[in-house]
């Protein structure tokens, strides 16, 4: 055996690849009963990170347990773990190699995508007894010794009791998901308890409604790093907690009311916040609240901003084109890469309230944003020379969505061959999302001489317009335009009211004409493409051909 090969840790790297691969965990259990060198680098690859809890207790000795059917799911036969008997010491001795080498445990998952086949597969549930089992019978120490990040998906409120099986000092990261029947007293008591049992946690992420008390437990916890939580109200108070925690690099609220969130109000009550705060996602403030935010913490050196606007509250454009303002003089031009800044409307709306796109004019400063996705209640006025400055100024844009959720009254000011600017400067695009006025009005030539955008894979156009009769023509546009967006990349008049307009309703005559127009685009697109490419393979042979041909007289 080469040298290489008996270091653990080249070991490690060569079967972490081993098993991205289709069936690479079976690959992993064969490398490992090969020879005593492979047998622990391989099993603490293939043990790492557990989706299916049952897998290790079928470890334990079979007389203990027994899985039987619990019922179906459509073709699909469900199976339940139980425990035959109560547990004795020797019961733990071959669970103990296994457990320790978990470093990542996912409790409560119901199903998984086998990346063998593509399809579903159930996992083995776990019955509640198992667990009462555990608790009872576990012997001194830990049940997974070196688990550091725990995802747990139950729901039922009867089975949470027994998280405690998998708490511990050396865990540094909690995934909860929301659990059924538990009280704000009882989630409080829960933090308190974890301030405790895991107090070096530096990932905490809690799905349900967080008390102002239990924010307070959260924060003792010092060492975190990664908070996403729900608030039922979020004030100055509440947000001078969490930026007192200065270690805290990521950070995502979610409030279902807000208050007494002012710029003055903030530095009274903390002059520095959030030192080390590089990931911001805060959903349901309005735009003052937003605005005020971003003014208390600048300068800041965020890396990403989401802003998802609390759309109950009235809104106007000068607190738009304010938060803008704020998004511009409060983040580094240099380290912002991603701005998301939307409301949460279920289906596209039709704003009364109008801007036109000169007032994003500040947010060109960031010469380093790779996504850009603009959509809030306010219909944004684009046009082709403000889509060209978005090109010059974001040559590594990526994703860039304007306006997708958005329909307005009035005549659209992008067209087909405003887009060519975009394909022209920003080699790195692959999602576009821009409302048209799909106009023919092109360059015939221009496009024949090759510019073209291979790297973009999704469009979508919302609800934008098209000229009658002009389907297949769009159609040709885009196909020499965007030859690689694949079979579901291509979209417009998507959502559930379009899909359920009434061609008998006169309210609703046009906007069918306009869905089933775009219909046909997407119908004739792919046409297109494959059309192209067998005339560009064609091309080259007749190249190839004249070439060798040539190369042949000279000889």
């Amino acid at each position: 055996m080469h040298r290489c090969l008996q270091v653990p840790e080249i070991l490690s790297l060569i079967f972490l690849q081993v098993e991205q691969e289709v069936g690479g965990k079976k690959t992993l259990a064969g490398l490992a009963r090969t020879c005593h060198t492979f047998h622990d680098p391989a099993f603490d690859v293939l043990w790492y990170e557990q989706e299916d809890f049952s897998a290790l207790l079928r470890c334990m000795p079979s007389d203990l347990w027994d899985e039987s059917e619990s019922g179906h799911r459509g073709r699909s036969t469900l199976h339940t773990l139980k425990f035959r008997r109560s547990m004795v010491s020797d019961d733990w001795a071959k669970l103990g190699r296994y457990a320790s080498r978990i470093r990542v445990l996912h409790l409560g998952m119901t199903s998984l995508v086998s990346s063998a086949t593509s399809s579903v597969v159930y996992l083995t549930l776990i019955d509640l007894g198992v667990f009462r089992f555990l608790s009872i019978h576990r012997p001194s120490g830990v049940l997974l010794p070196n688990l550091r990040h725990l995802h747990w998906l139950y729901s039922p409120g009867e089975i949470f009791p027994y998280i405690h099986l998998f708490l511990h000092s050396s865990l540094s990261g909690l995934d909860l998901q929301t659990v059924v029947g538990m009280s704000d007293e009882e989630r409080t008591h829960f933090l308190s308890r974890l301030t405790t049992s895991s107090p070096n946690l530096v990932r905490l992420r809690l799905a349900g409604t967080v008390s102002v008390m239990g924010l307070q437990q959260i924060c003792r916890m010092r060492h975190l790093r990664d908070i996403r939580l729900s608030l039922s109200s979020v004030s100055a108070t509440d947000l001078a907690l969490l930026a007192g925690l200065s270690s805290l690099t990521r950070l995502s609220i979610r409030a279902q009311q807000h208050q007494d969130i002012t710029v003055q109000r903030l530095r009274l009550l903390c002059s520095q916040p959030f030192v080390a705060l590089r990931h911001l996602t805060v959903y349901g403030l309005n735009l003052e609240s937003c605005t005020a935010l971003l003014r208390w913490i600048s300068p800041s050196h965020l890396q990403e901003l989401t802003c998802d606007i609390d759309r109950s509250a009235p809104v106007s454009n000068v607190s738009f084109e304010g938060f803008i303002d704020a998004v511009a003089q409060s983040c580094s031009h240099t380290s912002l890469s991603y701005l998301q800044i939307t409301d949460s409307a279920p289906e596209p709306t039709f704003p009364e309230l109008h801007l036109e796109a000169a007032s994003l004019r500040p947010l060109l400063a960031f010469r380093n944003l790779a996504t850009v996705v603009i959509d809030p209640p306010i219909f944004i006025v684009m046009d082709n020379s403000i889509l060209q400055e978005m090109a010059l100024a974001w040559p590594d844009i990526e994703n860039l969505s304007i306006g997708g959720e958005r329909r307005s009254l009035r005549g659209y000011k992008v067209t087909l061959k405003g887009l060519i600017s975009l394909i022209e400067h920003c080699p790195r695009l692959k999602k576009l999302g821009v409302v048209l006025y799909a106009t023919t009005e092109i360059d015939g030539e221009k496009l024949a001489n090759g510019v073209s955008a291979p790297s973009v894979k999704h469009l979508r156009f919302a609800r934008s317009t098209i000229p009658d009769n002009r389907a297949l023509e769009v159609a040709a546009f885009l196909s020499a335009l965007f030859p690689q967006v694949g079979h579901w990349g291509l979209s417009a008049w998507d959502d559930n009211v379009a899909a359920n307009l009434d061609e008998e309703l006169a309210e609703d005559v046009g906007d069918c004409e306009l869905r089933d127009a775009w219909r046909e685009v997407i119908r004739a697109y792919p046409v297109f493409v494959r059309v192209r490419e067998q005339e560009r393979r064609r091309s080259q042979k007749e190249v190839q051909f004249v070439v060798g041909a040539s190369s042949s007289r000279l000889l």
